[in-house]
């Protein structure tokens, strides 16, 4: 079925027009917004992880995508940065791991909710966790 619509008038100038005219900014007042502690916690486990991937591949090393592979690399990053931080202690990394492993594949059997404690504890850990990546990486 062909389109009628002749669609040559739609040049950036007028696309610019137009989306001025049915568009309107974009508010910046405050809103309240509901807190999603699991999906916060497992935003920071990611952000944990992905320092540990970080210092994985500047060690010339790849973790491959396996089962496990998660406690690998922050086993990797715990060796490597133990002298000058604990954030990828095993104790820690594990349940920082256990703990963003409940909250992905949610079981029905046992339900977990993660409480703004939980929240901060793991951003607290990521951030301290990047802190030490990221020193280590401007080292050289």
């Amino acid at each position: 079925m062909e389109s009628s619509k002749d669609w040559s008038i739609w040049d950036d100038a007028n696309f610019s027009a137009v989306s001025a005219d049915r568009f309107s900014p974009i508010s910046t007042r405050p809103v309240e917004v509901p807190v999603d502690e699991s999906a916060a916690f497992t935003t920071a486990y990611d952000a944990y992880r992905t320092g540990a991937d970080a210092l994985v591949l500047r060690l010339g090393y790849r973790v491959p995508a396996t089962p496990g592979g998660h406690r690998i690399a922050t086993d990797v990053a715990h060796a490597a940065l133990q002298s000058s931080s604990d954030a990828f202690a095993p104790t820690s990394a594990e349940r920082f791991r256990q703990g963003r492993h409940e909250s992905e594949y949610f079981d029905p059997a046992r339900p977990i909710d993660k409480t703004e404690g939980d929240t901060r504890w793991a951003i607290e850990l990521a951030t301290a966790a990047l802190a030490a990546v990221e020193t280590e990486l401007s080292a050289g």
